[in-house]
C-alpha cells in the first residue's frame, strides 16, 4: 500500500508540473487594462506557448492577436482593419498596445487566435470590450492643407492634409476629389499608391498628383491633360463620410478652393533669401524669408541651425505666410558669435524643384554634376 500511496503521488505530481501542450488555447482569457495607456491582454498561456509567441513577427502577430472596431454588437469586425500597435510577451501573457489610444465610449473586439502560431490548432477567443468615457476626444477635423496659398502653380506636385486625431488606412484615394469651379470632377488627377503616405503620428497624409499629368511629354498628359490647368479656379474636397483610426467619421466634410497660376519651373535660390538675426541674450526667432513658397514638410525637417564646429543648436521651427518663412526659436538664449543654416539640397518648392535639380532636368547624354548634400547659410549674433 504505502509503495502504490507512492506512485500515486508521483502521478499527481507529473501531472501537475508537466508542461501544458502549446497548441491548446481553451484556458486563454483576454482582457483589458485602463489608464493612462489601456492595453489588451491575454492570459492562460503556458511557457512553452509564451516562448513560441516571442519569434512572431508584427505580420504574424496581427493574425495572431488582433483588435478591431466593433461596428456592431454582433458583428466580428473583419470588414475594418486591425489596429496598428505593439505587441508584447511578458512572463505570463501577451499585451497589445495600441499606436493610437483607445477612444472612450467606442466598442472594439479583441480575437487571439493559435492557429496561425501553433500549426493550425486551437480555437480562436474573442472579447468584446468598451473604454469607458471620460474626457471627450478632440473633434475629428481637418486642420489645414498645404500647400496654404490661394493661387497654386499649375505644376503643383503634392498636398499635405493634416487631421486633429489619427485616421484609418485605405480610404485616402476614395474619400479625396478634385473638382473645377463648376462642379465637374477631374478624373484620376492623384496618383494611387498601394501603400498610402502617412507620417507616424497618422495625422498628416501626402497627396500627389499623377506625374504623368504634370511633365510634358507623357501619355498621361496628353490623354487626359493637365489635372490642374492655368487660369481655371478648383476645389479639394474631403468627405465626411472618410473614417478616423478609432471608427468615428470627420465631423464635416472640407473644402479648399484654389485658383490655379502658370507652372513654376524655377528652383529655389539660397542666395536670394533674406536673414533676420535675433539679438544676444534673447530667445527671439531667427528668420529666413524666402522668395517664393516652399515643401511644409520638408522644411520642418531638412534645415537646423549649428555652430561653426558643427554642434546642432536645440530650438523650434515655424513656418508661416503661406510657407515663405521659417522662423526658428531657441530653447536657450542665443549666445554672441557665428553661427549656420545649414540646409538640405533637396527641399523642394510646390512644384517639385529642389535646390540640387529641377522637377523637369531635360535627358542629356553629358555627364551628370555632382549636387552637393547641403549648403550653408552663415550669420552672426552681434553681442549686446
Amino acid at each position: 500500500m504505502p509503495a502504490f500511496r507512492h506512485f500515486l503521488s508521483l502521478i499527481l505530481l507529473l501531472a501537475l508540473f508537466a508542461p501544458r501542450t502549446a497548441t491548446a488555447a481553451d484556458e486563454v482569457r483576454i482582457a483589458v487594462r485602463t489608464g493612462k495607456a489601456a492595453r489588451v491582454e491575454a492570459t492562460g498561456l503556458s511557457a512553452a506557448q509564451l516562448q513560441r509567441l516571442k519569434s512572431l513577427s508584427n505580420e504574424q502577430w496581427a493574425k495572431v492577436f488582433a483588435v478591431r472596431v466593433a461596428t456592431k454588437p454582433d458583428a466580428d469586425g473583419e470588414k475594418l482593419p486591425a489596429m496598428l500597435g505593439r505587441w508584447s510577451v511578458q512572463v505570463d501573457r501577451v499585451a497589445f498596445t495600441p499606436r493610437f489610444p483607445f477612444e472612450p465610449g467606442l466598442a472594439y473586439r479583441a480575437v487571439f487566435d493559435p492557429r496561425p502560431a501553433f500549426g493550425g490548432k486551437g480555437k480562436p477567443v474573442a472579447q468584446r470590450f468598451t473604454i469607458p468615457k471620460g474626457k471627450p476626444l478632440r473633434p475629428p477635423v481637418v486642420t489645414q492643407v498645404y500647400p496654404s496659398g490661394s493661387v497654386l502653380p499649375e505644376n503643383l506636385l503634392k498636398f499635405y492634409v493634416h487631421f486633429s486625431v489619427p485616421m484609418s488606412r485605405g480610404e485616402a484615394y476614395e474619400r479625396i476629389t478634385l473638382h473645377e469651379a463648376g462642379g465637374k470632377q477631374v478624373p484620376r488627377p492623384f496618383l494611387q499608391l498601394e501603400e498610402e503616405l502617412w507620417d507616424r503620428s497618422g495625422t498628416r497624409f501626402t497627396l500627389y498628383f499623377e506625374p504623368g499629368r504634370i511633365k510634358r511629354g507623357l501619355r498621361p498628359r496628353a490623354e487626359l491633360g493637365p489635372a490642374l490647368e492655368e487660369g481655371k479656379s478648383y476645389l479639394l474636397r474631403i468627405d465626411s463620410r472618410w473614417t478616423t483610426a478609432s471608427g468615428h467619421r470627420l465631423t464635416k466634410t472640407f473644402e479648399k478652393k484654389f485658383r490655379v497660376g502658370p507652372p513654376d519651373a524655377t528652383q529655389p535660390d539660397p542666395k536670394r533669401w533674406k536673414i533676420a538675426v535675433p539679438a544676444a541674450g534673447t530667445k527671439s526667432p531667427l528668420t529666413l524669408q524666402f522668395k517664393k513658397p516652399l515643401d511644409h514638410a520638408m522644411l520642418q525637417r531638412v534645415l537646423e541651425v549649428r555652430t561653426p564646429a558643427g554642434q546642432r543648436i536645440a530650438g523650434t521651427i515655424a513656418v508661416d505666410r503661406h510657407e515663405q518663412r521659417w522662423r526658428f526659436t531657441p530653447r536657450d538664449d542665443w549666445k554672441a558669435g557665428g553661427f549656420v543654416v545649414r540646409v538640405e539640397t533637396t527641399l523642394e518648392d510646390r512644384s517639385g524643384n529642389s535646390i540640387g535639380r529641377a522637377f523637369e532636368t531635360p535627358e542629356t547624354g553629358s555627364k551628370k554634376t555632382a549636387i552637393p548634400q547641403t549648403v550653408e547659410l552663415k550669420f552672426a549674433v552681434a553681442a549686446p
